[in-house]
């Protein structure tokens, strides 16, 4: 299973669990709403600094040396 198909999956699973719970009444849709967006805010930081991990970061000269 590649990581596209991992993706793909997690994203459904996580429509479907979101769904499911505005269904049941446990949370609102703007609840959900939220929730989404906090994910992939934090998706994105994450995803940032695994994509650093390990790289420096390119050393400016010093005038005059």
């Amino acid at each position: 299973m590649n990581w596209e198909m991992v993706a793909g999956l997690t994203r459904h699973l996580m429509t479907f669990g979101g769904g499911f719970l505005v269904t049941q009444g446990s949370i609102t849709e703007g609840d959900l709403q939220a929730l989404t967006g906090g994910v992939i805010a934090i998706g994105g930081v994450l995803w940032s600094a695994y994509q650093k991990w390990g790289k420096t970061a390119p050393v400016a000269p010093k005038i005059g040396e």
